[in-house]
């Protein structure tokens, strides 16, 4: 009940602030887990005669929803609270595709649609262009006529837990433009390339206004070959008017890039972009390590997670290292299981160190390894252990990192042509975790062998 009255006067103050009718209360992302196992919850299950968990959540929105109304207030909540059944007279959101907004609308309710697809602009624009954003289709065409009217529109969402203040517009502009005409103009009335030359138009204007928008698409596209052993990395533009400049050491001299480049040992590529008649400039960097295992056989005990496959069956021996995003396509993910990689170098060789890279970002459910071990053998079938170690890095430790492994060169040389990665998971998530006994994720970038 304390919980309820602390809701309450939240709300009070909140009402006091904003004169509008309407007032987002959240409801996402609630970790129902937790009340599977906490007696108060369950009490109040049963006291309510409530059919489970999801039921609690619908519960709790209605008692926020009867307080507001008692102010004139009415609320709007994400597709979550649809679990339970809907609030009263809720305004549903839709940010996990588009069926919740169509189950809100079926029922007579008033939906925003704000699907993880066309309108989060937190994400790149390798996975929501302003393209993408301009096939947004709002009303879902399984709708009657009559269910349509009751979707009000759409909305883009910014979230900031990866995107710092001073890359907002970036990523807001252009693509709020192609929502805005989006939610103004009939499907049948739209032309895409009507509105990209709109756009080059509103460029010039922010250029006068010193706004630091992005590009219209991905400007340039990292391609890299593994062949023969040899590594090389040709960078593909979006647009002729795009001038790219790159250097490999940071302490050369910056080059106009003109052909695929060769990569030699471990290097990080800088790229400079800017638009011709713009004020438009972006500036990438990437690593990659030529090394003795890039293209070479490799064996997964697993099936990399098709959300996350990190370049497929050789991902991890591409010569690719990852980004700090898990999301950038280079990271390979397993959930709910041990990592065991081998990779045949083909013949026998020297190996001086192996290295690799674990992504942690407990709040995803990614962790680290608890252990991650080296191993090696000529056959492929008796094996030594070279070096094991068990990550220092405790499980509970906030943001996204990236947890470093390597077997050392004490540890080596080592004349080998099997080379053996066996990282285990920590397992479920957690009881500390927002979803304890959850399968938790490992993801690796690369196996390095030098």
């Amino acid at each position: 009940d304390k919980t309820l009255q602390f809701i309450n006067d939240v709300m009070d103050e909140v009402c006091a602030l904003f004169p509008a009718k309407y007032i987002h209360i959240g409801g996402d992302e609630a970790p129902k887990v937790r009340w599977e196992s906490c007696s108060k919850c369950q009490k109040r299950i049963k006291e309510n005669h409530l059919n489970d968990e999801a039921h609690l959540q619908t519960w709790l929105i209605e008692q926020v929803a009867i307080h507001l109304k008692k102010k004139g207030k009415s609320i709007i909540g994400w597709d979550e609270i649809l679990e339970g059944g809907i609030p009263g007279d809720a305004v549903i959101q839709s940010w996990r595709g588009m069926q919740g907004g169509i189950d809100a609308a079926r029922k007579n309710h008033g939906v925003i649609m704000s699907p993880t697809s066309h309108c989060y602009f937190d994400y790149g624009l390798d996975g929501i262009d302003t393209r993408k954003v301009y096939e947004f289709e709002p009303i879902p065409a399984e709708l009657s006529s009559t269910q349509s009217g009751f979707i009000w529109g759409g909305e883009c969402n910014m979230w900031t837990e990866r995107a710092p203040q001073e890359t907002v517009h970036s990523k807001i502009l252009p693509r709020m433009l192609a929502l805005s005409e989006v939610l103004w103009t009939h499907s049948s009335s739209r032309d895409y390339d009507a509105f990209e030359n709109k756009v080059k138009m509103h460029f010039k204007r922010m250029d006068k206004k010193g706004i630091k928008y992005g590009f219209i698409s991905t400007p340039l596209q990292f391609d890299s070959k593994v062949k023969n052993g040899e590594l090389s990395v040709e960078l593909k533009k979006s647009s002729t008017d795009i001038a790219i400049q790159y250097r490999l050491n940071t302490q050369d001299d910056w080059k106009e890039y003109q052909a695929p480049l060769s990569i030699k040992g471990t290097q990080k590529l800088e790229v400079k972009m800017k638009t011709a008649g713009t004020e438009n400039t972006t500036s990438l960097e990437r690593w990659y390590a030529a090394h003795q295992g890039i293209g070479k056989d490799l064996k997964l005990n697993y099936v990399p997670n098709t959300a996350y496959s990190g370049g497929g069956a050789k991902g991890l021996v591409d010569g690719r290292i990852g980004t700090s995003n898990f999301r950038d396509g280079i990271w390979q993910a397993a959930q709910g299981t041990d990592m065991e990689m081998i990779i045949d170098l083909g013949d026998i060789k020297d190996v001086k160190k192996v290295s690799t890279r674990w992504f942690h970002y407990a709040n995803a459910w990614i962790f680290r390894p608890q252990r991650v071990e080296y191993w090696g053998s000529v056959d492929g079938m008796n094996w030594k252990i070279l070096f094991g170690e068990d990550l220092k890095l405790a499980p509970e430790t906030a943001g996204e990192l990236i947890v470093p492994s390597e077997c050392p060169e004490s540890y080596v040389p080592y004349i080998t042509r099997y080379i053996k990665v066996k990282a285990v998971s920590i397992g479920k998530c957690p009881a500390w975790h927002d979803a304890p006994g959850e399968p938790s994720w490992l993801f690796c970038d690369e196996i390095i062998v030098e």
